[in-house]
């Protein structure tokens, strides 16, 4: 009995916390009734968390008969979170509140050197992290912690990446590196499954049932939200979207296999694509640029597409091909509410919006997927490490405004 009063209680502050959070401001006896409590009920929860300073009076709001009742919100930067995100081209970290609000930012690039060496190289993430968290002069208390999404197999229960083939690394113990350097708890998430609760909590797909949130960048990947929880599978490996293999003879991807969709569609593939096509003759303007000892990347190539030059048009459409017959696949799977492409590479999305929604529709099943809505994410480059701060965001609200 007293085990089923305590999870009611988690349950009830849950309900009233989220409520301040997204109608406030708002009254206690509104509450109550939206909340189906009782009176004094809310005034204990409500009584608790002033004292916590997650909530405040902020004056007294109209009558509707007796007297003027006192008006609450929520208050976002009672905690802070610090996110990060490992990327391939670049380690992204923040310090943000709990309404998103991004304080400090830094990055460095990370370069193929460093990314041998895996323990020195998270050291120089701990580093800067640790520059961060001085920098800011917010005492200990009001961290809620380090969160660091990281691409590829993760063990959630150890902190350990199994194997990450951005990285070609293999059981990295990252939360252990990381749990020895800060007095705050330490959470690691997948990159893919960071990003897309970032959306969901904070970006294009508030409010939506169900979600299906692919990371469009160097690599491809996705996750899925179905009522506000990510889905994991059974090894909590769901999400390798950009590992489903759409082209039997295709390329050979960092994982092992041929033909994968990161393997033909994902930055990494479209500058690998272009080299190759040149290298077999064809003409582009950026020849000139890599005879000249330039590096060809994704960007470049959108730059050149950009400046009219077709072989760059063409390589970028046969890969947003595939990610649209993919995309269309999911729709039949999934039936999600909302589809959402982030990532580095829907920076160009100018170059394809509209041909990708023309390849969804002209290879999902018909009739299927009638009111799904395809949209791109709002978050940004920093869209990880937001992601980061939101699963401690969703964390905390699930525990009932406990940290």
């Amino acid at each position: 009995m007293a085990y089923n009063k305590t999870i009611l209680a988690r349950l009830n502050k849950k309900i009233v916390i989220d409520m301040i959070r997204t109608q406030g401001p708002i009254n206690k006896a509104e509450i109550a009734r939206k909340a189906g409590l009782s009176i004094p009920t809310v005034m204990k929860i409500t009584d608790e968390f002033e004292k916590r300073k997650l909530i405040r009076n902020i004056g007294k709001g109209e009558s509707t008969g007796g007297k003027r009742p006192d008006l609450l919100e929520f208050i976002y930067d009672a905690y802070y979170i610090v996110g990060i995100d490992i990327g391939r081209h670049n380690v992204k970290i923040i310090l943000m509140d709990m309404a998103s609000s991004i304080l400090i930012q830094k990055s460095f690039p990370t370069r193929e050197m460093n990314i041998e060496d895996p323990h020195r190289f998270l050291e120089q993430v701990a580093d800067l992290t640790d520059d961060i968290i001085k920098e800011s002069h917010i005492e200990e208390g009001r961290f809620m912690g380090i969160g660091i999404g990281m691409p590829g197999l993760l063990d959630y229960n150890s902190g350990t990446v199994i194997f990450s083939p951005d990285f070609n690394w293999t059981d990295i113990k990252i939360k252990e590196i990381f749990q020895e350097r800060f007095p705050y708890k330490i959470m690691l998430e997948n990159t893919n499954k960071a990003l897309a609760m970032g959306e969901y909590t904070y970006g294009a797909a508030k409010n939506c049932s169900s979600l299906f949130c692919i990371n469009f960048g160097y690599g491809i990947g996705a996750a899925v939200i179905e009522n506000g929880k990510i889905l994991y599978g059974q090894n909590g490996a769901s999400g390798e979207f950009g590992h489903i293999i759409v082209k039997a003879d295709g390329p050979l991807c960092d994982c092992g296999h041929r033909g994968c969709l990161e393997a033909v569609s994902s930055g990494n593939a479209i500058a690998k694509t272009l080299k190759k096509r040149m290298s077999q003759g064809e003409n582009s303007i950026l020849r000139q640029y890599q005879e000249l000892g330039g590096e060809i990347d994704a960007k470049k190539v959108f730059q050149a597409a950009g400046e009219g030059d077709g072989l760059s048009q063409a390589v970028i459409q046969e890969a947003i091909e595939y990610l649209g017959i993919a995309i269309a696949g999911v729709i039949n799977l999934l039936d999600p509410e909302v589809i959402v492409l982030a990532g580095g590479i829907t920076n160009g999305r100018a170059f394809y919006e509209d041909f990708l929604r023309k390849t969804i529709s002209d290879y999902k099943m018909r009739y299927s997927g009638r009111n799904v809505k395809v949209k791109f994410g709002v978050l940004g480059e920093y869209g990880t490490a937001i992601g980061m701060g939101a699963m401690f965001m969703n964390d905390f609200l699930e525990n009932g405004g406990v940290n």
